[in-house]
């Protein structure tokens, strides 16, 4: 896809999506490394990278492990994060970051919720690895 385009696409994806669920111009994914902007980590992977088919079983096995980081109402399963889950949209792709020892979703876990709810096989992404990651500016502190 020409650069353009993608570009174009995301433009709509950020209006949209700010619109109908919460912006994410103000989330953020860290790993041991740092932390990134979620639309600086689409930015780069709308330009760089194509939309893949993904197994949300597999994807799922990982996502939903609950995180000391979280607080319970955040929690993968709570009745606040069913209910977010329930109205996100899944015509919008999910971002996921491959490391050696695994895959982690960077944006998309609710709608990864949602289409394993659903029962469907597989949930459109796209993906970096950790290096193309790291090539992306960090928020500064």
């Amino acid at each position: 896809m020409v650069k353009a385009e993608k570009l174009f696409k995301l433009t709509k994806l950020y209006y949209k999506y700010a619109s109908d669920v919460r912006p994410f111009y103000d989330q953020t994914f860290s790993d041991n490394y740092g932390e990134w902007k979620i639309t600086d980590i689409w930015n780069y992977a709308l330009e760089n990278s194509d939309l893949n088919n993904f197994n949300v079983e597999e994807l799922a096995k990982i996502a939903f492990e609950p995180s000391p980081n979280e607080d319970a109402e955040d929690q993968p399963g709570s009745p606040s994060y069913v209910e977010r889950a329930n109205k996100s949209d899944l015509s919008y792709p999910i971002l996921v970051v491959r490391y050696s020892d695994g895959d982690f979703i960077a944006d998309g876990n609710h709608r990864l919720w949602k289409a394993r709810a659903l029962g469907m096989g597989t949930i459109k992404g796209y993906m970096l690895t950790e290096d193309e990651l790291h090539k992306i500016p960090k928020v500064q502190p």
